[in-house]
């Protein structure tokens, strides 16, 4: 195996949960070329942590597939022993993509009932499951054997000193997918209880986020508290891992703090845990005690949101609290 081309259509938590796959990839073949063609352009800042890779094309695909296309046409020239496509991608966008890349191996997962007409393998996406055992099916399709735990791969140093008693929050999330969030006020008022209990608090707050900065201004009296906003990624890295515990949203940075080991509470309620939570055994999540017909609905024919948020709402900060004192 020379030449390996993966397409990562998703974001930054769908790439950690591809890792063990690119990970097994370098052990079996150590000196393959391996390139990436990513769809969604927050997933590019995370790739710098991964010098086995080389980024070969950036498309949007929240301005439609075509970016990606785009992509593939461009990179037509090459030729490839291995083209795979992470878990979760469109399968009969996988099949197209096929038709456009020179491959000998052309290998997904099906998420959709078709017969796949140019991909060499595949086996069926397995909604029941985590999309990170989703991607070890992927392990099995290539010939690669796992030998190993099986965890999340994010080459980081953690050598940072870890501050006593901290909490890191994470109140947001993407603005495209907003409903996923807990009330902001709640998470102030989270803060604002641990803050006077005696803990130290940072709130970090991205680009699509920064509307929430004057929710969080009550807190600033404390000196233990900390708002930082537009951190670079390893500056990111960093404070998450400096901290004892992180509290969220259903986000990308639930998921980069479980890859870091850290102790991750978040708040999931449109999302489904069996298949999105932060996977790590550290991981704990909090959920409505109603059961909702239409939970999750960020599934296959789900609304994927709605104003009322009701299994956002249900969850107190009493509920919280138990959690964050187990």
């Amino acid at each position: 195996m020379n030449r390996v081309l993966i397409v990562h259509t998703w974001g930054i938590g769908d790439w950690l949960y591809f890792t063990p796959v690119l990970k097994g990839l370098v052990a079996k073949y150590p000196h393959a070329q391996i390139d990436v063609l990513l769809g969604t352009p927050m997933a590019r800042a995370i790739m710098d942590y991964y010098p086995e890779v080389r980024v070969v094309g950036v498309g949007d695909v929240t301005k439609g597939f075509w970016s990606v296309v785009y992509h593939v046409l461009k990179s037509r020239r090459n030729k490839y022993d291995l083209l795979l496509f992470s878990a979760g991608v469109s399968s009969r966008k996988a099949d197209l993509l096929s038709l456009l890349i020179r491959a000998e191996q052309k290998v997904a997962l099906r998420t959709v009932s078709h017969i796949p007409l140019f991909l060499t393998a595949w086996k069926n996406y397995d909604y029941k499951k985590h999309i990170l055992e989703n991607n070890l099916q992927l392990r099995s399709l290539i010939g690669l054997e796992i030998t190993e735990k099986v965890c999340t791969y994010l080459p980081h140093e953690k050598s940072v000193e870890i501050m006593p008693n901290s909490l890191l929050i994470h109140p947001g999330c993407n603005s495209t997918h907003s409903y996923k969030r807990w009330p902001v006020k709640r998470f102030v008022q989270v803060a604002n209880n641990l803050l006077n209990g005696g803990r130290s608090v940072s709130v970090v707050l991205g680009p699509d986020e920064l509307e929430m900065k004057d929710d969080f201004s009550s807190l600033q009296k404390f000196s233990s508290f900390r708002l930082l906003m537009n951190l670079s990624f390893a500056n990111l890295l960093e404070e998450i891992s400096k901290h004892e515990l992180f509290f969220c949203s259903d986000s990308a940075l639930g998921h980069i703090a479980a890859a870091l080991d850290k102790l991750v509470v978040t708040i999931l309620g449109p999302g489904d845990p069996v298949i999105t939570r932060p996977y790590s055994k550290k991981t704990r999540v909090l959920r409505t005690e109603r059961n909702l017909n239409c939970m999750p609905c960020m599934r296959p024919g789900g609304k994927h949101g709605c104003h009322e948020r009701s299994c956002l709402t249900d969850i107190t900060v009493e509920k919280s609290r138990r959690c964050d004192e187990k």
